[in-house]
Protein backbone atom coordinates (compact mmCIF):
# COMPACT_ATOMS: atom_id res chain seq x y z
CA UNK A 1 0.00 0.00 0.00
CA UNK A 2 2.88 2.12 0.95
CA UNK A 3 4.31 1.88 -2.60
CA UNK A 4 1.50 2.63 -4.44
CA UNK A 5 0.82 5.93 -2.29
CA UNK A 6 4.58 6.71 -3.09
CA UNK A 7 3.80 5.95 -6.59
CA UNK A 8 0.63 8.22 -7.32
CA UNK A 9 2.42 11.19 -5.16
CA UNK A 10 5.24 11.02 -7.24
CA UNK A 11 3.21 10.94 -10.63
CA UNK A 12 1.54 13.95 -9.08
CA UNK A 13 4.46 15.89 -8.37
CA UNK A 14 5.89 15.38 -12.04
CA UNK A 15 2.62 16.52 -13.46
CA UNK A 16 2.47 19.78 -11.50
CA UNK A 17 5.88 20.15 -12.45
CA UNK A 18 5.29 20.00 -16.19
CA UNK A 19 1.78 22.11 -16.08
CA UNK A 20 4.42 24.94 -13.75
CA UNK A 21 6.72 24.70 -17.00
CA UNK A 22 4.31 25.29 -19.44
CA UNK A 23 2.43 27.76 -17.78
CA UNK A 24 5.63 29.37 -17.33
CA UNK A 25 6.37 29.53 -20.93
CA UNK A 26 2.89 30.44 -21.77
CA UNK A 27 2.83 33.68 -19.15
CA UNK A 28 6.59 34.59 -20.77
CA UNK A 29 5.15 34.53 -24.02
CA UNK A 30 2.16 36.39 -23.24
CA UNK A 31 4.59 39.10 -21.84
CA UNK A 32 6.94 39.30 -24.71
CA UNK A 33 4.29 39.43 -26.95
CA UNK A 34 2.00 42.12 -25.52
CA UNK A 35 4.31 43.79 -23.24
CA UNK A 36 7.78 43.94 -24.10
CA UNK A 37 6.94 44.51 -28.09
CA UNK A 38 5.38 47.52 -27.32
CA UNK A 39 6.13 50.13 -29.93
CA UNK A 40 7.65 47.98 -31.71
CA UNK A 41 7.63 48.14 -35.84
CA UNK A 42 9.40 46.18 -37.83
CA UNK A 43 11.72 47.98 -40.32
CA UNK A 44 10.89 48.52 -43.80
CA UNK A 45 13.80 49.98 -44.82
CA UNK A 46 15.98 47.27 -45.26
CA UNK A 47 14.26 44.75 -47.58
CA UNK A 48 16.58 42.98 -50.19
CA UNK A 49 14.94 42.48 -53.44
CA UNK A 50 14.25 39.91 -56.09
CA UNK A 51 17.29 40.70 -57.43
CA UNK A 52 19.43 39.75 -54.26
CA UNK A 53 18.00 36.01 -53.90
CA UNK A 54 19.19 33.41 -55.77
CA UNK A 55 16.34 30.21 -55.43
CA UNK A 56 17.37 26.84 -55.48
CA UNK A 57 15.25 24.33 -55.96
CA UNK A 58 15.91 20.37 -54.56
CA UNK A 59 14.60 17.70 -56.26
CA UNK A 60 15.25 14.12 -57.11
CA UNK A 61 14.02 13.83 -60.37
CA UNK A 62 10.52 15.42 -60.55
CA UNK A 63 10.99 17.22 -63.88
CA UNK A 64 7.13 18.08 -64.67
CA UNK A 65 6.97 19.63 -60.82
CA UNK A 66 9.80 21.14 -60.63
CA UNK A 67 8.89 22.95 -63.95
CA UNK A 68 5.73 23.93 -62.32
CA UNK A 69 7.70 25.55 -59.20
CA UNK A 70 9.89 26.72 -61.97
CA UNK A 71 7.00 28.78 -63.90
CA UNK A 72 5.36 30.39 -60.50
CA UNK A 73 8.58 32.00 -59.95
CA UNK A 74 8.18 35.61 -60.17
CA UNK A 75 9.82 37.51 -63.09
CA UNK A 76 12.46 39.76 -60.72
CA UNK A 77 13.93 36.61 -59.34
CA UNK A 78 16.56 35.46 -62.37
CA UNK A 79 18.95 33.33 -60.71
CA UNK A 80 17.02 30.05 -60.61
CA UNK A 81 19.07 26.92 -59.93
CA UNK A 82 17.77 23.08 -59.71
CA UNK A 83 19.34 20.99 -57.31
CA UNK A 84 18.87 17.07 -58.61
CA UNK A 85 20.08 14.06 -57.99
CA UNK A 86 19.54 13.03 -61.74
CA UNK A 87 19.96 15.04 -64.87
CA UNK A 88 16.82 16.94 -65.80
CA UNK A 89 15.45 19.33 -68.41
CA UNK A 90 14.04 22.61 -66.92
CA UNK A 91 13.26 25.28 -69.11
CA UNK A 92 14.44 28.79 -67.09
CA UNK A 93 16.37 26.99 -64.30
CA UNK A 94 20.39 25.95 -64.67
CA UNK A 95 20.03 22.34 -63.31
CA UNK A 96 23.00 20.79 -61.00
CA UNK A 97 23.31 17.46 -60.71
CA UNK A 98 24.65 15.92 -57.26
CA UNK A 99 27.25 14.28 -57.95
CA UNK A 100 27.23 10.13 -56.79
CA UNK A 101 30.60 10.12 -55.43
CA UNK A 102 29.77 13.11 -53.37
CA UNK A 103 29.20 12.12 -49.44
CA UNK A 104 28.63 13.74 -46.08
CA UNK A 105 27.00 12.67 -42.75
CA UNK A 106 23.43 14.39 -44.54
CA UNK A 107 21.56 12.10 -46.36
CA UNK A 108 18.58 12.72 -48.91
CA UNK A 109 17.54 16.42 -49.56
CA UNK A 110 20.34 17.45 -46.84
CA UNK A 111 23.18 16.27 -48.83
CA UNK A 112 21.80 18.01 -51.90
CA UNK A 113 21.57 20.94 -49.93
CA UNK A 114 25.33 20.62 -48.65
CA UNK A 115 26.46 19.77 -52.04
CA UNK A 116 25.16 22.68 -53.45
CA UNK A 117 26.33 24.67 -50.45
CA UNK A 118 29.88 23.73 -51.35
CA UNK A 119 29.81 23.39 -55.00
CA UNK A 120 27.13 26.17 -56.34
CA UNK A 121 28.40 29.55 -57.02
CA UNK A 122 26.36 32.38 -55.55
CA UNK A 123 26.72 36.17 -55.68
CA UNK A 124 23.90 37.04 -54.08
CA UNK A 125 23.00 38.07 -50.29
CA UNK A 126 20.58 35.17 -49.82
CA UNK A 127 19.74 31.80 -51.08
CA UNK A 128 15.92 30.76 -50.95
CA UNK A 129 15.24 27.15 -51.26
CA UNK A 130 12.45 25.74 -52.15
CA UNK A 131 11.10 22.00 -52.19
CA UNK A 132 9.90 20.74 -55.75
CA UNK A 133 6.39 21.37 -55.25
CA UNK A 134 6.71 25.33 -53.72
CA UNK A 135 4.66 27.52 -55.73
CA UNK A 136 5.80 30.99 -54.94
CA UNK A 137 2.74 33.91 -54.86
CA UNK A 138 3.35 37.18 -54.19
CA UNK A 139 6.99 37.43 -53.12
CA UNK A 140 8.11 40.73 -53.63
CA UNK A 141 11.72 40.70 -51.35
CA UNK A 142 13.07 39.81 -48.08
CA UNK A 143 13.41 41.60 -45.01
CA UNK A 144 17.15 42.42 -43.49
CA UNK A 145 17.46 38.95 -41.14
CA UNK A 146 19.27 36.30 -40.94
CA UNK A 147 16.82 33.44 -41.01
CA UNK A 148 13.22 33.65 -42.83
CA UNK A 149 10.65 31.41 -42.86
CA UNK A 150 7.54 31.11 -44.64
CA UNK A 151 4.50 29.35 -44.28
CA UNK A 152 3.05 27.19 -47.16
CA UNK A 153 -1.15 27.15 -47.57
CA UNK A 154 -2.65 24.74 -49.27
CA UNK A 155 -4.00 24.83 -52.78
CA UNK A 156 -7.17 23.00 -53.96
CA UNK A 157 -5.95 20.91 -56.20
CA UNK A 158 -9.50 18.97 -57.14
CA UNK A 159 -9.24 16.52 -54.02
CA UNK A 160 -11.05 17.59 -50.82
CA UNK A 161 -9.22 14.29 -48.97
CA UNK A 162 -5.28 15.86 -50.05
CA UNK A 163 -6.79 19.61 -49.60
CA UNK A 164 -7.89 19.29 -45.67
Amino acid sequence: MVEFVSAQVLLSILLWAALVVYGFSSLWWIIETFVLSCGWKPDSTGAWGLDDIQVRILTIDAESVVQQTVNAIPEGLTDVRVIAEANIAIHGATVHVVPDEFTCDATNKGRAVEWARRDVDCNKEYVLYLDEDTLVTDFTGLQDADFIQFTEKPIYTGSRLTYL
